[in-house]
């Protein structure tokens, strides 16, 4: 965790330079958490007892390890916004004071699979009967809003990782809130599950204006490294 880059981009705003501190506030492989927990700071669907969401290791590699939208699920009614269409669903929700303002999310996810390569004892999802993740965010923990959809339309039957990258931005100081979502048909807990892993959130801080001023335009023994702009024009 800490600063990532303090010029990592670069943006100019009404012909001044200024940059863009991406601060990391979150960072997790999940591959220290314990088998079968939620993380710190993750919390999921009030129905999910005894097999619920939770980190998974897989039978091929000890050191990688996922956590798993899988098992009991809720009636869709009972989760606020479901963005889904069919009958039951399945969330984890992270939540860090800390998540304000304008963020960047980089996670990955894979549906569930069947076969030899179904590392994490994860069933495939079908795109055809509406079984799909999306990632959402909320400045209340109450009111949901969808960023992104995501559906296992090849159903290539987890073979498939995804790496994202979602922006979020909300007024200054307001807390963020978010949530993967799954749906499944059925309800039963040992269909139609997705995993996500490698969960980095940034909160992208503009640094100061720099307003730096070496000299009227003609004074010649004025020296810098990179071109300035100032109210007086150019500086080089």
């Amino acid at each position: 965790m800490g600063l990532i880059s303090d010029t990592e981009y670069t943006i100019n705003i009404s012909g001044k330079q200024k940059e863009l501190y991406d601060t990391e506030i979150y960072n997790s492989s999940f591959v220290n958490e314990s088998n079968g927990s939620l993380p710190s700071g993750w919390t999921s669907h009030p129905n999910a007892t005894g097999d619920e969401p939770g980190i998974r290791q897989s039978t091929l590699n000890p050191n990688f390890k996922v956590l798993a939208i899988s098992g009991s699920n809720d009636a869709a009614a009972d989760i606020p916004d479901f963005p889904g269409s069919v009958n039951y669903g399945r969330w984890v929700k992270y939540s860090n004071a800390s998540i304000k303002g304008a963020v960047t999310v980089d996670f990955k996810f894979t549906a569930g699979t069947v076969g030899a390569n179904n590392e994490f004892n994860l069933d495939r999802p079908e795109a055809s009967s509406g079984e799909h993740l999306w990632f959402q965010y909320s400045t209340d923990d109450t009111n949901w809003n969808t960023v992104s959809e995501y559906q296992n339309t090849d159903e290539q039957y987890g073979s498939v990782t995804t790496q994202v990258s979602e922006n979020i931005t909300v007024p200054v100081g307001k807390r963020i809130y978010l949530r993967w979502v799954s749906s499944t048909y059925n309800g039963l807990t040992t269909y139609d599950h997705w995993a996500i892993w490698n969960v980095v959130i940034r909160r992208n801080i503009p640094a100061p204006l720099r307003n730096t001023f070496l000299g009227v335009p003609n004074l010649r023994k004025q020296t810098a490294t990179k071109r300035y702009h100032t109210f007086l024009g150019d500086q080089k």
